[in-house]
């Protein structure tokens, strides 16, 4: 299970929150189609290009146009522009795959081999322009990795054969009462937790979640072990067997890592939408303000945190290779771990807290001021509406898209699916499997 207690993820792109924008996106992948006509086909052209740059220079050549070629040549440069953005993605997933195969294989690569390898694998794959990528991935990975390994060793050194129940103690807050087992990853640190009630103080969680969860991959700080803040995978024990811990468990909470930790969430990356932008200090607002502020606190922050914890876990279920229908009804059951209504007081703290820092009042239509429980019972409200009206219908058309994909190319392309999936926002896979079909 993926944690998100902890932290409200930053840097949201506006884009993933509309499922039905019409900003142009990265869509028409054909990865089965294009690596067919590879073996059958001479394909000399070499598609490696950067795509904010082509689609500034495009909008150059448009403008500059005489203004009656404006519209025919607008729809000739994108028709190649989306050509050759189809067989980038393609392309990006099969490097990710290798650059991630390389990392397992090459776990303690100084960082002359790692730039090396990332380069030789962008090369290969025709995307040296996106180079840039593979070596911020690889740049976030060595210094994940050089943290754990010093940490590791510094405990080692000063605790010697206790060095894990006092690791333990310093990440929770308590020696831990029953057996764990700390386990060296190339990005994470991953314990076993053999004790339930150990289990349930580090996953930080609701106790009725935690007790119910395998495993989490926890994204807070670690204020007595700074170097292992966001990289802790803890896995319940008590729930597992060793086959399906190796087979499952692991995986599945790597598979959170990576997409969060090494890739970024899609090659167009934007700023964080700030819902408080202008707002300025010592303020009092009345209704109509507060409407708009919790709208757009739930719409560009916390529906899109749903998203994208939707889409990590549906990319690390696959890694699984769990089916869709065991996807879905994780996802959506009311009672199961992903109900994220269960964590309203977390956002209405949340919600709260910003507004207590640029110290805004909140007045109603007869300029009193309301109480705290007042507003809480509105934001509890709008999260419900949210959740219900926006958030779920969302992830039904994400899967519909999904299983239209699956049916086209069949479960056994897994891997590649996840990879190409990795590249886009949830809400733009039903617009993906529409051109796939």
């Amino acid at each position: 299970m993926e944690k998100i207690t902890e932290q409200i993820q930053p840097n949201q792109e506006e884009g993933e929150l509309d499922i039905e924008t019409t900003e142009l996106q990265v869509e028409d992948l054909d990865f089965w189609t294009l690596s067919f006509l590879r073996e059958h086909i001479d394909m000399t052209e070499r598609i490696d290009f950067d795509p904010e740059e082509e689609l500034e220079k495009i909008r150059k050549a448009v403008a500059e146009s005489p203004e009656e070629e404006q519209s025919n040549q607008r729809i000739l440069l994108m028709t190649s522009f989306k050509r050759k953005l189809k067989i980038l993605r393609e392309n990006m997933a099969q490097a990710q795959l290798e650059l991630e195969k390389f990392i397992r294989e090459n776990p303690t690569a100084d960082m002359r081999k790692l730039q090396q390898a990332a380069e030789e694998i962008s090369s290969k794959n025709n995307v040296s322009a996106q180079n840039e990528y593979f070596q911020m991935a690889i740049d976030s990975y060595f210094q994940a990795h050089t943290k754990i390994v010093n940490t590791i060793q510094n405990y080692k050194t000063r605790h010697s054969d206790n060095w894990q129940n006092k690791l333990f103690e310093d990440l929770f807050g308590q020696l831990p009462r029953g057996q764990i087992e700390i386990e060296t990853t190339p990005i994470n640190l991953y314990i076993k937790i053999s004790n339930i009630e150990d289990y349930v103080i580090a996953n930080g969680a609701p106790e009725n979640i935690a007790r119910s969860s395998g495993g989490a991959s926890l994204v807070k700080e670690f204020p007595k072990v700074k170097p292992l803040s966001a990289k802790i995978l803890i896995e319940n024990v008590s729930l597992s067997f060793p086959e399906y811990s190796n087979k499952i468990v692991k995986p599945h909470e790597e598979e959170h890592s990576i997409h969060k930790n090494i890739y970024p969430r899609s090659a167009f990356i934007r700023g964080e939408n700030n819902w408080l932008k202008d707002l300025g200090s010592n303020r009092e607002i009345e209704p109509p303000l507060l409407n708009q502020l919790i709208h757009k606190s739930i719409t560009n922050i916390l529906q899109g945190d749903w998203l994208y914890q939707a889409k990590t876990e549906i990319l690390a279920y696959m890694k699984n290779d769990k089916t869709l229908a065991y996807i879905k009804e994780q996802l959506t059951n009311p009672l199961g771990l992903y109900n994220y209504l269960d964590y309203r007081e977390v956002y209405q703290n949340w919600f709260f807290d910003h507004l207590k820092r640029p110290k805004i009042k909140i007045l109603n239509s007869n300029g009193q001021q309301l109480s705290e429980g007042e507003l809480r019972i509105m934001y509890s409200n709008a999260l419900e509406e949210a959740w219900h009206k926006r958030y779920l219908p969302m992830l039904e058309q994400a899967f519909q898209a999904l299983e239209k994909m699956l049916k086209n190319y069949g479960s056994d392309k897994y891997p590649e699916i996840i990879r190409l999936l990795a590249q886009e926002p949830i809400n733009k896979w039903p617009r993906l499997a529409k051109i796939l079909s």
